[in-house]
């Protein structure tokens, strides 16, 4: 409702300077309007209270009364809802003047009433009032300023006094203290006194006593000498005996290895004994042989062969060769030997490190889990596929690893007759850290983690309740840690969203390079215009990118006649940490090149060089790739350097610090930011290559690029500030790990800084898979364990008794591991089974729920009608009175459009049935703005030209008499009228004895059966 409209004012030129508007009386609803649409014009306060008086015709205005008073109307009209707004608006408003005004309207009342001269009487005694009452608040207010400096003086010398009374209340406690103490240390003194009078008598008897002894120590010294001479003699003559015997002993290995050699000649024995006819088995020797000759990835049926040729080569024929059949049951006995590995050397080992991670192959979920020990030593625990990537799942797996590898060895010791505590839980229990990325899956893992590990440690801790509650936390509390060169991804990712609001604000909706061109939208993407330029250089220009539109080949020749031994620009996929700094860097320093290139050598011969070409000369573009670079070689490329060497975990403390600090300073002031664009500030100390022509190149003064490049930095530099803070809070100043005890250090100290180990397990993986698709998960995962921890060095250091008992009693082990292998893969594919039935009972709820919104929103159109026109929008409000049944009419049509008749329009919020205010909070449409929208689409509707569609499978509709059967089995007889404009599949239906029209999609009642055509 427009107030000012209905005094007569036309609001959108009231401020205009030939504009000239009267109004005798003026409602406060105008005046709100007036004043509230000169503040969107950011006017100041003054003009519009003097065009209000213009408006009134009131010349003497008193501004600031009028203003304080526009302020209380205001404040009051926010106060009011509903009817009581409306009245309180159509109140007058008065506008207040100066008191000339008032004599004049006191004149002109008086002339009614009395004479002139008795209202001048009234007025200037009520001027001397007024002016006396002013007097007294100025000095009222002179004097409240002054009572308030009093009281603040007073405060602040009261809060100094407290605060010396605080220092002098600690003051005196200390000297009590002290006092305290001295007391204390002076009867130790006087008790030390007495001790000492008493020692001191006994003191001269253990003199005379020391004088004997050490006349006594002199003489057995003297004999020791002489002995420590003799035994220096004896063990010169031990070591040559010893060096002797060392040779003859190889001497006599020699020799007896040259005897069994010509006693082998002599008998001519040429079988190689690798199978036990007797036992039916074949040898450990063999057994061994072949787990390493499949870990050097020979195939299981070529180990076989393998070993036959060389036999061969030594002049021998084994008595029997392996088959594939054995040689695949040998892996899972390579697998049942890794957990004894694990269960004999990693399980010992304290404060370790748990790294884990996840990812997807062909469909399937594999989590891989590995530990670290305090010198840094590695072992692969295992890698399974699991039903999904949650963390209870993740902790199941773990549980299952560590339940299999104590299994066996608890089978291993009982043949041996040495059971000790289990080694599942001795791993466990020795994991004081993790590290992973910050995926939430591997977050919640952790968190359950520490659950299940808080549960199970008073049952395997001895003495645990003995413990004081600090010492139960440090005993089972797990430190978290995430991967650092995650970081370089995130800072990546924030860099990008930078820049490309960065540019947004810079061209301010202006369109440059290939965005001018619609031919070339196809290589736009949701992305910024210089992560687009470093994306398609890179198609167009790096090796193996873009085999049909790539230009590699010419573009290197084109550098080899320039004298540039080298392309910089890589392939996108690659680098993935560090890609669009590396990128950045490499695209800036070819983009003089590229222009010339493609322009005057080679030529834009498709729509990617074209796309190039256009992006490559636009200077905001260009100064986007040049701050990538300059990152790349100041922050990024250091800070991988740092996370990937030696070094403590915690020690990175103060590199990040020292980054957050100076990417605040940078960011705030233009000289460090400056001095960063040339190379002259950078965050780390980074030694500068005067042969590295890149970064020459990227320092170098440019007067067209600075001006973009300097704001551009400082933009990136508080992106990547604020994510450092996020991301790893913990290792920032009064973080978890800033400031760490001793003893939080040394468990933290198997702790690399990143989680690399499970990606190089998952890029092994990877390579198994296509090398050899048809391999089970098993022997993936025996191939990755005993490689990986190096199984089958620490068997071959094993005595020869020991190494056979342990082959030979992973016989049984291997069975065991085969026959838990298919049970959980039959447990995993039931899981999938429920989880794909639960799905599908969860689409079929969704549809039926969708098929009953849209019968409820039928029904709805069905009672008012489907309005298709104007004519039809305007008959059909006419028809309902109620405001509320108006307004749910409406919607009813919205919904029908948007959700039955599936209608699309490029505004997706003509649909929305209430807006967004400014103040956050929502309202319902009204009545008109839910007709503009409607007369909207009906228009879009249209404007498309419908007309009826013949089918194979139904028949033409239009003009016809059908009988229509509904749900309710009723049959109805009527006539189709045409289609409903805009869709072709939904027809105008009017049936007997009803004026209503309907629309319905009698195309797919009629395949359903439900639609008949009726002949008369």
């Amino acid at each position: 409702m427009s107030y000012c409209k209905d005094i007569g004012l036309d609001l959108s030129s009231i401020f205009l300077e030939p504009s000239v508007q009267f109004c005798n009386k003026i409602n406060k609803g105008a005046v709100i309007e007036i004043f509230n649409f000169g503040k969107s014009k950011q006017m100041e306060y003054m003009k519009i209270v003097r065009k209000l008086g213009k408006i009134a015709g009131i010349e003497n205005v008193n501004v600031e009364a009028c203003l304080s008073k526009i302020h209380r109307v205001v404040g009051a009209d926010k106060k009011k809802r509903g009817n009581l707004r409306e009245q309180y608006r159509k109140e007058e408003f008065e506008i207040p003047v100066y008191m000339d005004n008032l004599r004049i309207s006191a004149q002109r009342s008086a002339q009614s009433k009395d004479s002139e001269e008795k209202a001048e009487v009234k007025l200037s005694s009520l001027t001397e009032k007024l002016q006396e009452r002013r007097t007294k608040v100025i000095e009222l207010t002179e004097k409240n300023k002054q009572l308030k400096r009093k009281l603040e003086r007073k405060e602040k010398r009261m809060e100094v006094g407290k605060a010396k009374k605080a220092k002098e209340d600690q003051s005196i406690k200390t000297v009590i203290k002290m006092e305290k103490e001295l007391v204390s240390k002076n009867k130790l003194l006087e008790k030390a006194k007495i001790r000492n009078k008493q020692h001191s008598s006994s003191l001269v008897d253990s003199n005379r006593k020391v004088r004997f002894i050490s006349k006594k120590l002199e003489a057995t010294e003297y004999t020791v000498e002489k002995l420590q001479s003799t035994l220096n003699q004896l063990e010169e003559k031990y070591d040559d005996v010893i060096a002797k015997k060392n040779h003859l002993e190889e001497e006599l290995k020699e020799l007896s290895m040259s005897n069994d050699y010509l006693q082998g000649l002599l008998e001519n024995e040429a079988d190689l004994y690798l199978f036990d006819p007797e036992q039916n088995k074949f040898t450990p020797e063999l057994v061994e042989c072949a787990m390493n000759l499949t870990n050097l990835k020979v195939a299981s049926r070529n180990v076989g062969p393998v070993i036959k040729e060389v036999a061969g080569l030594c002049g021998k024929i084994p008595n029997k060769l392996p088959s594939r059949s054995a040689v695949d049951n040998f892996n899972d006995r390579k697998l049942a030997i890794s957990q004894k590995h694990l269960g004999a050397v990693a399980a010992s080992k304290s404060n370790t490190t748990l790294y884990t991670d996840e990812t997807r192959k062909y469909g399937h979920t594999y989590q891989t889990y590995l530990i670290t020990d305090m010198d840094r030593n590695s072992y692969l625990l295992g890698l399974r596929e699991m039903v999904n990537k949650s963390g209870q799942c993740t902790l199941d797996t773990l549980k299952e690893i560590l339940g299999d590898i104590d299994s066996y060895c608890k089978m291993q010791e009982e043949q041996e007759e040495q059971v000790r505590s289990t080694v599942g839980m001795e791993l466990l229990t020795n994991i004081r850290n993790t590290m992973s990325d910050r995926a939430s899956t591997e977050k919640n893992f952790n968190k359950l983690l520490q659950q299940y590990k808080n549960e199970i440690f008073p049952e395997i801790q001895l003495n645990f309740n003995s413990l004081t509650d600090n010492e139960q936390q440090l005993c089972s509390q797990i430190n978290n840690f995430y991967c650092g060169l995650h970081l370089l991804i995130g800072i990546a990712d924030v860099c990008e969203a930078a820049i490309k609001k960065f540019e947004i604000e810079y061209l301010d909706g202006k369109l440059i390079g290939s965005a001018e061109k619609p031919e070339l939208q196809r290589y736009h993407k949701a992305e910024s215009g210089t992560l687009r330029l470093l994306r398609t250089s890179s198609k167009a220009f790096a090796m193996g990118e873009d085999e049909k539109n790539g230009v590699f080949l010419p573009w290197k020749t084109y550098l080899n006649s320039k004298g540039e031994k080298k392309n910089y620009i890589q392939r996108f996929k690659h680098n993935r940490f560090n890609m669009i700094f590396m990128i950045g860097q490499s695209v800036f320093y070819h983009h003089e090149d590229i222009p010339h290139f493609l322009s005057n050598v080679h030529g834009t011969t498709n729509d990617l060089l074209k796309a190039v070409r256009y992006d490559s000369e636009e200077p905001l573009y260009l100064a986007g790739a040049r701050t990538l670079g300059l990152l790349s070689k100041f922050v990024t490329a250091p800070l991988w350097r740092l996370i990937e060497s030696p070094g403590h975990i915690l020690d990175m403390n103060i590199n990040y610090q020292t980054l957050v600090q100076y990417l605040d300073t940078a960011s705030a002031e233009e000289d460090v930011a400056n001095d960063f664009l040339h190379g002259s500030s950078m965050p780390f100390p980074t030694p500068m290559d005067e042969n590295d022509k890149v970064l020459s190149k990227l320092i170098r003064e440019d007067d067209k690029l600075d001006p973009i490049c300097l704001p551009l930095l400082q933009t990136l530099f508080r992106a990547i500030k604020e994510l450092l803070k996020r991301m790893i809070p913990e290792h920032l100043p009064e973080g978890q790990f800033w400031e760490t005890s001793a003893a939080v250090r040394k468990q933290t100290s198997s702790v690399m800084k990143h989680n690399k180990l499970p990606e190089f397990i998952f890029g092994q993986l990877d390579h198994l898979l296509s090398f050899r698709p048809n391999a089970s998960v098993l022997a993936n995962e025996a191939y990755l364990m005993y490689a990986f921890n190096k199984t089958s060095e620490w068997l071959r250091k094993l005595p020869p008794d020991e190494r056979e008992k342990i082959i030979e009693n992973s016989r049984k082990g291997g069975r065991e591991i085969r026959k838990l292998f298919k049970d959980r893969l039959q447990e995993i594919e039931n899981k999938r089974l429920e989880a794909q039935r639960r799905k599908q009972m969860e689409l079929e709820r969704l549809e039926k729920e969708r098929i009953r919104r849209a019968e409820e929103m039928t029904n709805d159109v069905c009672y008012y009608g489907l309005w298709q026109s104007q004519q039809q929008v305007e008959e059909g409000m006419g028809r309902i009175r109620n405001e509320k049944e108006l307004i749910n009419a409406l919607q009813a049509q919205l919904k029908f459009r948007k959700n039955v008749l599936k209608q699309k329009h490029k505004d997706s919020k003509i649909f929305n049935l209430s807006r967004k205010k400014p103040d956050g909070k929502y309202e319902k449409l009204s009545v008109q703005d839910l007709k503009k929208n409607i007369l909207l689409l009906i228009a879009s509707a249209a404007s498309i030209h419908t007309s009826e569609i013949k089918y194979s499978d139904a028949p033409l509709l239009v003009g016809k008499l059908v009988e229509h059967t509904f749900a309710d089995k009723q049959k109805y007889k009527g006539k189709v009228l045409g289609v409903v404009p805009g869709f072709p599949t939904w027809y105008n239906i009017k049936y007997e004895n009803d004026e209503a029209i309907y629309a319905y999609n009698l195309l797919d009642d009629y395949r359903k059966g439900e639609l008949k055509i009726v002949f008369s």
